[in-house]
Parts: C-alpha cells; sequence; structure tokens
C-alpha cells in the first residue's frame, strides 16, 4: 500500500477507469438551471400581483427559498465543470493494482496534485459486501431507516492509520485557492473510509461491484445493524461512528442530546476529535 501525491493525467491509464459521467452533470445543471428559471419567474409574477403586506410578510422565506435554488445551481455548474477536468476519475483498477482517488473530484483546482492510494491486489486478502443499517432521527420526520450498502477490502498486514489521517483532512479541507471566492464548495461525499485498522472500505456501487468480481472473490454478503453495534458505547464513540459514515447532523444531534451540549458545542467536538485522530 501506497500513498502518493500525483498531478492528475488526462488518461488515467487503468484498465478500467471509473468516473463521473459529464453527460450526468449536464443534465443536473440543466435541470437545476431550469427550476431556478421557473422560481424566478412564477417568483417575479406572484410579487407582482400581491398585496403589499403579504409582499412584506413572505419576502424573507421566499428569498431564503430563492438563494438555496441559486446555491444548488451553482454547485451543479462548479460539478459540471470539474468533470470534464483529468482529475474526474474515483478508481483505476488493473490487472495488478488498484489505483484509488481520495479527493472528490468536485474539489480542488484544475492541474493541482491529488493524493491517491495504490493498492495491489497480492495485499488484499478479502473482500466482501456489507450493508449498514440505522435509524436517523429527524426532528421533523421522525424516525427512518437508512440502509447504505459498502465494500470491504481487507489489508490486514497493512498499517492503514495514515490513510485514514489523509482521508480526515480532506473532509476538513477547503483549498486556500477557494478563499478568495466569492463561492466556494467543498464536497464530502464519503467514498472512501477507515472505520478499523487493515480496513479499506468503499462505496459500493453496480459498476464498481462487477469490476472488482473480476478480479477478486466476494466473501459473504454482511449485514450490520449499527444500532445494535454501537450500543452500550459512550456517546461519543457513537457520535463519531456516524460523523466517520457522513452522518454530520445526526452525530451533532445524538452527541449534543446525550452530553446536554449545543449543537454547535458538540459539532466543534467531534471536529477537535477527528483532527487528532
Amino acid at each position: 500500500m501506497q500513498i502518493r501525491t500525483e498531478v492528475p493525467e488526462a488518461d488515467p491509464g487503468g484498465a478500467l477507469v471509473l468516473r463521473a459521467s459529464p453527460i450526468g452533470q449536464t443534465l443536473f445543471a440543466l435541470a437545476t438551471g431550469a427550476l431556478l428559471m421557473a422560481f424566478a419567474y412564477f417568483g417575479g409574477r406572484w410579487w407582482l400581483n400581491r398585496q403589499p403586506m403579504l409582499i412584506l410578510l413572505l419576502t424573507l422565506p421566499l428569498g431564503f427559498m430563492g438563494m438555496i435554488v441559486l446555491a444548488v445551481f451553482l454547485s451543479a455548474i462548479h460539478s459540471l465543470r470539474a468533470s470534464f477536468r483529468p482529475s474526474n476519475w474515483s478508481i483505476q483498477i488493473g490487472a495488478q493494482t488498484l489505483v484509488i482517488n481520495l479527493r472528490d473530484f468536485r474539489n480542488g483546482e484544475p492541474n493541482t496534485p491529488i493524493p491517491v492510494l495504490r493498492l495491489p491486489i497480492g495485499e488484499i486478502d478479502g473482500m466482501y459486501e456489507v450493508t449498514e443499517s440505522w435509524i436517523r432521527q429527524d426532528n421533523k420526520r421522525g424516525a427512518s431507516e437508512i440502509k447504505r450498502r459498502y465494500i470491504d477490502l481487507v489489508v490486514s498486514d497493512q498499517d492503514t492509520a495514515e490513510l485514514a489521517r489523509i482521508l480526515a483532512a480532506e473532509a476538513r479541507k477547503i483549498d486556500p485557492a477557494k478563499r478568495s471566492k466569492r463561492t466556494s464548495f467543498h464536497f464530502n461525499e464519503r467514498r472512501v473510509m477507515v472505520l478499523e485498522t487493515g480496513i479499506v472500505r468503499l462505496t459500493s456501487t453496480k459498476p464498481l461491484r462487477a469490476a472488482l468480481a473480476e478480479i477478486l472473490k466476494f466473501g459473504p454478503h454482511r449485514e450490520v445493524d449499527l444500532n445494535e453495534s454501537l450500543e452500550g458505547l459512550p456517546s461519543l464513540m457513537r457520535a463519531q461512528a456516524l460523523d466517520t459514515r457522513g452522518e454530520h447532523s445526526q452525530a451533532a444531534r445524538l452527541l449534543a442530546k446525550a452530553e446536554d451540549f449545543t449543537l454547535e458545542e458538540a459539532r466543534t467536538l467531534l471536529d477537535q476529535v477527528a483532527a487528532k485522530d
């Protein structure tokens, strides 16, 4: 296992390269653009045909909704532009090596180095798919069951501490070049995780499962009830487990409720612990 910092190439050169589809990003940008135009058009007509008092009462909520739609549209445009960069790839699958992009393709700037994990096939001791389920508590919607599918690569003889540190840094990182811009985006989709030593976890997708099945044999599928497996652990450890999986709001709420913190205090503590790890 090697972690390197490399400048992305236009053609990564793997036997199979998984990447985000520019066509899909284009369709998403067009859809959000149409939604923004519809909001502006119908919102303007409503504004002209209503009484001054109603306008005064509804300006704030309508303005807030408009800002959300605009933010989604700008995010879609950012993702579309990023999809045409050489850094738009997630995994290269070769006959001897897996190469995993540790940075979301939507983050970073053109022609800047990205951290990658080079994992020889011979260092993978096993592979199996995991379905994790847990109950998400929401103040407005109540409780709902969440299910996520992952692929766990067992690398028992490899030290995954440095990989975990880099992934945590990527999750928190905002590139300095973006700080001077009026609008900056930082995406934090957890495609690669290290939840325990010797396990590299990938978000499971149909193309990834099919590609990995060509070079490795899947072990028995595993079902995990996360609520049950975390039961009895200290509240901070349970919150960390959710936070590592990308459930940031749920993790902060769990910790705040258990320790009588505010949400801001809980979020700060989780960030501090993640930084130390």
